[in-house]
């Protein structure tokens, strides 16, 4: 792997952590409206806003390097940037920008309280980072494959996104505002899941063809390591909607559910990495 690749896969992985911080943090203000994490979800969302838009803003630059290949010089050629800004990876990149920079300017007005616009700007600047992923990949030019990528990837924000202010829920005292909360998110989860998992097999069924090719290329055996870190992922969401949260009530089963929402979160990590690389290091065949 060159160095150009290697950054492409850092910053496709900071812009999905930034996307799914954004989504996930704006489903959270209302899932734990009662636990009173309004502020630490703000700046949840503010920091996830601020990674996604330096990272979107790093990606052009490396995109333009990869390129041309001619050293870090090559990364600021003016004209492949040129070039590059009037293909679909500009367009890309526009539409990233565009989101962040509103999700970011929702949330300022989140801190300061101010009315319904707060909000409507947060879901623009959402729908503009989820059309950004439809600008590129091997999904661009199917519009099966596009409609199923969306919504694949609005169900893993919601579900990654979440992960961070539900382990910050669990570390207060209330277990039976906890216990609330988490069973309204698995009641949820169930759909949002259940549509991420179908659309992942549909476009698992599109991209690989045939499914020998699963096992015969490098693109095969990176995507059942991926589905593999899924089905763990599922495993732990299982553990925690049907074993620890009807027990939470429990000496010791709120740790326990903390330390699994912090496996999930690993595990959420290294799916995005294993998404980053078969979107750069290698292609379906």
């Amino acid at each position: 792997m060159d160095i150009w690749t290697l950054l492409t896969v850092v910053t496709k992985v900071l812009i999905y952590l930034g996307t799914a911080g954004v989504i996930g943090g704006l489903f959270c203000l209302w899932l734990l409206k009662p636990h009173g994490l309004e502020r630490p979800i703000q700046g949840y969302m503010f920091v996830a806003g601020l990674l996604g838009l330096a990272a979107t803003a790093v990606s052009f630059p490396v995109y333009t390097g990869a390129a041309i290949g001619d050293g870090i010089a090559g990364a600021f050629d003016p004209d492949i940037a040129v070039i590059l800004w009037q293909t679909n990876v500009g367009d890309s990149t526009r539409a990233r920008l565009l989101g962040f920079i509103l999700a970011l300017a929702g949330v300022c007005l989140l801190r300061r309280g101010s009315g319904y616009l707060r909000y409507a700007l947060i879901i623009a600047g959402a729908v503009s980072l989820l059309f950004s992923f439809t600008q590129t990949g091997h999904l661009h030019d199917d519009n099966r494959g596009t409609v199923l990528l969306v919504i694949h990837l609005l169900g893993v924000s919601l579900w990654l996104g979440s992960l961070y202010p539900l382990r910050r829920a669990s570390d207060g005292h209330g277990i039976a505002q906890l216990q609330a909360s988490m069973d309204r998110f698995g009641q949820t989860a169930v759909a949002f899941v259940g549509a991420l998992v179908i659309c992942g097999v549909l476009m698992t069924l599109i991209l690989v063809q045939p499914l020998s090719g699963l096992i015969y290329s490098a693109y095969g055996w990176l995507l059942l390591i991926k589905l593999s870190l899924v089905s763990l992922l599922l495993a732990l969401g299982a553990i925690n909607k049907f074993y620890l949260v009807p027990r939470l009530t429990r000496p010791g089963h709120s740790q326990r559910l903390r330390t699994s929402i912090s496996a999930e979160m690993a595990l959420g990590v290294a799916i995005l990495v294993m998404t980053a690389l078969l979107t750069t290091a290698v292609g379906p065949e």
